[in-house]
């Protein structure tokens, strides 16, 4: 019978109307499976399955424990329509992987394959480093269009636990959860202490990858280093505290490790490339390193990356390191924008040069951040200061070359007292100091407290209390929150514009900016940003080229009009996360809280509530329930509190509400369910799933333009139905 179809299949793929999709079909595999027909009381082993799939076929994974199983697809799936699909059966009950031997390289090799997707699976090594009884957990290599999304690894033993080599492109990496590859201490292999294992390790010339939703916690050396170009690392959690040590103290280089210390080692390292997009993502906890007594949370190097939108938190040093050398290529025009700061021993950024081997670096903007309790544990009088400028004179004969401070909230401490910037030929000297005498490249720093909502705020441990992903979405809500200014701050708008228009403009859709380098067109990858240009409404950016954006609706303009990212108020603020001081519902797919300004009137029934979604929010406006699991791109997503008793409504017309612009609708409905009310066909299923709880729900969406929208009744469902609206 598998013969019989393969047959079919070979014929199809050679036939001129294209039908190569016709005989995909759904098989079931299972730990104790085979070589029967692949149905759910006849299923194939995973090795057999490997070797049969064809593109369109989706393997359907039983759940139960795999040992000594491997995913390595024979045949690459043909296009988006046509991917070769491994998913867990039982999303709640996910496959789980175990290995009794040392596995060589990947538990997932996708060498010289595309379009293929690993859905919900779980694997672990049952112990750290080499103990492990996994090397690493994916290989992309010569990969391209591959999706890993909604898995568990824990405990490898590899450098890298996941590798991008030899130009792998478009491949995703989406909502799992990647913990404690390597060690942070591998004495005594080698007789020295020391540290090994990044979590991912995108070598250069690998390409527009997308890594989003991710937990990444512990690693050896890093949680993530990037030296190729053009990917995206957006709202993802890195966390690299490796506990308290407990063990005898030692001594490496320069420092020490004592009992009690924290220990870990750096997030994220930017070593090289172009054009990364860093945004919205969340960085923790970098303390004593074995590696580094004073390592920095990030480093930053390479050209044209943009970080924005992210969360820097306690910190044993520096927040982020621009360094010249030691194998990182020179930083250059890099944009550091909107990002907060908070709670670092030392700097908050060190720009030091270590020879003049690499170009100058030159041009990079620190603009529109908070920076509040830096350099709390400062080693010496050139660390204890805000910002430090090392070597660029000795090597390059200028102390702050081409590079800028502008625009930032500044804080040492709530009285914002202090502020110093330290260059090399000036030495240290306070903020306001290096403003009056280097005007062009330091200017407009506010110097006063954030005042955050909340400035100790309880971050929750990964103490299996709870999953490691429930636990992310909780640390996720708690830091989002604690580091929000209060609605009377006085960083409040004083924030400023990005860049600007340089000739005037009308009806059309092509707008020619100063400097482009501040946004991102999605890079094929995610939505491009986006913005408002002058007076207008905003716009989404769908294509850059140098400093001409294209947006995707006709505009006119003036010459010299401001353009920025949406934002609320007069000035765009600083810091990652926008102060919203009207009804505003934003797009889902950039950020809940710098606001796309989706004005929702006229809601009926008229008791329900719109919010934003996050983990633990009310489902209903008569229940307790409360929404858990659910992919990143819907956090803080605007939705609508239903009423539970509603749930027997029936009808094409049960809610409505009016929209002032085109928008998107999701609706999830129960899992349990086989059919959907009438008045939702053609809607389309998402694939996603959101669970609270009462009910896992199935979302489906649909466009609606701008006006009136009206969903029907719940058709009798056990539970009802929710609502999210974004563009």
């Amino acid at each position: 019978m598998v013969l019989l179809r393969n047959v079919f299949l070979a014929i199809i793929f050679i036939s001129p109307i294209g039908f190569s999709s016709v005989y995909a079909a759904v098989y079931y595999i299972a730990p104790n499976g085979g070589t029967g027909a692949g149905t759910i009381n006849s299923p194939w082993s995973l090795d057999y399955a490997n070797a049969q799939l064809r593109p369109g076929d989706t393997a359907k994974l039983l759940s139960g424990i795999y040992v000594d199983a491997l995913i390595r697809p024979a045949v690459s799936g043909n296009s988006e329509s046509t991917r070769i699909v491994y998913e867990a059966n039982d999303m709640n009950n996910k496959p789980e992987f175990r290995s009794t031997r040392r596995l060589a390289p990947f538990l997932i090799d996708l060498t010289d394959l595309s379009y293929i997707t690993i859905d919900g699976i779980r694997a672990d090594g049952l112990a750290n480093y080499r103990s492990s009884t996994f090397n690493g957990w994916v290989l992309f290599n010569n990969s391209q269009y591959c999706i890993l999304k909604n898995s568990v690894f824990e405990r490898s033993k590899g450098y890298s636990a996941i590798s991008f080599r030899n130009k792998s492109k478009y491949n995703k990496i989406l909502d799992n959860v990647i913990s404690e590859n390597g060690t942070w201490d591998k004495f005594p292999w080698g007789g020295i202490h020391g540290d090994s294992g990044s979590i991912i390790w995108i070598d250069p010339d690998n390409n527009y990858n997308l890594v989003q939703g991710n937990l990444f916690r512990r690693s050896g050396h890093d949680l993530g280093i990037i030296e190729g170009s053009y990917n995206i690392f957006r709202k993802n959690i890195y966390d690299n505290d490796w506990g308290v040590y407990t063990g005898p103290a030692f001594t490496w280089e320069q420092g020490d490790i004592q009992p009690g210390d924290r220990v870990g080692n750096r997030t994220l390292s930017v070593r090289n490339g172009r054009g990364n997009l860093i945004e919205e993502n969340i960085f923790l906890n970098t303390p004593e390193s074995v590696d580094n007594p004073r390592v920095a949370m990030t480093n930053i190097a390479g050209e044209n990356q943009i970080i924005r939108k992210n969360i820097f938190m306690n910190g044993a040093y520096e927040a982020m390191a621009s360094t010249v050398g030691s194998g990182k290529g020179s930083p250059i025009n890099n944009k550091i924008y909107n990002n907060t700061y908070y709670s670092f021993g030392g700097p908050i950024w060190r720009f030091q040069a270590y020879n003049n081997e690499e170009p100058a670096p030159t041009g990079n903007i620190f603009k529109n951040n908070i920076v509040y309790k830096a350099r709390l544990a400062a080693h010496n009088a050139s660390s204890n200061v805000e910002f430090q400028f090392f070597s660029l004179d000795r090597y390059y004969g200028n102390q702050l070359l081409n590079n800028k401070v502008t625009y930032n909230c500044i804080a040492k401490d709530a009285s914002a007292s202090d502020q110093k910037i330290y260059a090399e030929v000036t030495g240290v000297k306070n903020l306001s100091y290096y403003e009056n005498n280097n005007p062009s490249l330091i200017n407009n720093n506010a110097q006063v407290n954030p005042s955050f909502v909340d400035e100790m705020p309880v971050i929750p441990e990964f103490d299996g209390s709870l999953s490691l992903l429930d636990t992310a979405l909780s640390i996720r809500e708690v830091v989002r929150n604690a580091v929000s200014m209060k609605s009377d701050s006085e960083c409040i708008d004083k924030g400023g514009n990005l860049t600007d228009t340089t000739s005037s403009g009308s009806n059309a859709t092509v707008i020619t900016v100063a400097d482009a380098g501040y946004f991102s067109d999605g890079l094929g990858l995610i939505n491009g940003d986006e913005i408002i240009i002058g007076l207008n409404a905003p716009v989404r950016i769908t294509n850059i080229s140098t400093n001409q954006i294209t947006v995707n609706k006709t505009i006119s303009w003036n010459s010299g009009d401001p353009v920025n990212l949406i934002f609320s108020g007069e000035y765009p603020d600083p810091g990652a996360i926008e102060v919203v001081t009207d009804l505003i519902f934003a797009d889902s797919f950039d950020d809940g809280k710098k606001g796309s300004k989706i004005q929702v009137t006229n809601t009926f029934p008229t008791s329900y509530q719109w919010s934003n979604l996050s983990s633990g929010s009310l489902v209903y406006i008569d229940r307790s329930y409360t929404y858990g699991g659910f992919p990143v791109f819907y956090d803080e997503v605007n939705y609508l509190r239903t009423a539970n008793d509603d749930k027997n409504s029936t009808g094409s017309a049960f809610i409505s509400f009016t929209v002032d612009r085109d928008v998107m609708v999701y609706v999830a409905h129960v899992n349990s369910v086989a059919g959907r009310p009438a008045w939702m066909d053609g809607w389309t299923d998402t694939g996603d799933k959101i669970t609270n709880t009462d009910r896992v729900l199935n979302v489906y969406s649909r466009s609606f333009a701008a006006g009136l929208v009206t969903l029907g009744g719940n058709g009798g469902a056990p539970s009802m139905y929710g609502v999210f609206v974004s563009l």
